[in-house]
């Protein structure tokens, strides 16, 4: 039976770093992850952006500029989306199974709230087409998330959260359990 966990925690806890490194781990041990990792850049040309990351080829795109104020909907907003890098990743979510395991980074306002964005990723999960899936999702929408989709277990980030033991240790639990 697949099982599917929530990583969550506030902004810049280390969620999408907890990702990569499980992912290296299950690499390590002979087991490919899928899905998309999203990566924040803020050193870059153009000011703070969202990159979405195919697990499975390495390959980017942009997704999301800085941008406050921009939706006059919801003008707390910060970040701009580009629907059609969206829905490059979102193809990327419908690509991924099968799978042993299944990474979402993330799901958040659009998906859960707007029912835009990586909208595949709801129908993935309900797939069970995977051994295991991470699901990243904020503080904010983590109630919303719950009540969206059954799910097995909670791992929560903080700023004290010691990501490379944190990654060993759910790597380790993952891949006895994938061993057997």
């Amino acid at each position: 039976m697949p099982e599917k966990y929530l990583i969550t925690g506030s902004r810049e806890t280390g969620k999408t770093l907890l990702c990569e490194r499980m992912i290296e781990e299950f690499s390590s041990a002979g087991f490919a992850a899928k899905g998309i990792l999203s990566i924040k850049r803020t050193e870059i040309e153009g000011g703070r952006k969202i990159f979405a990351r195919n697990i499975e080829s390495n390959t980017e795109r942009e997704i999301a500029i800085y941008n406050p104020g921009w939706d006059e909907d919801f003008p707390k907003r910060d970040w701009q989306m580009n629907h059609k890098n969206l829905e490059w990743a979102d193809a990327i979510i419908r690509k991924s199974v099968p799978a042993d395991i299944l990474f979402i980074d993330e799901l958040g306002y659009l998906e859960l709230q707007k029912g835009s964005g990586l909208v595949s990723s709801f129908e993935i999960l309900e797939s069970g087409k995977y051994s295991f899936a991470f699901i990243v999702v904020r503080p904010s929408l983590f109630d919303l998330a719950k009540k969206k989709m059954q799910i097995d277990g909670v791992i929560y980030i903080n700023p004290s959260t010691d990501i490379e033991k944190t990654a060993i240790s759910l790597s380790d639990q993952v891949l006895n359990k994938l061993n057997k």
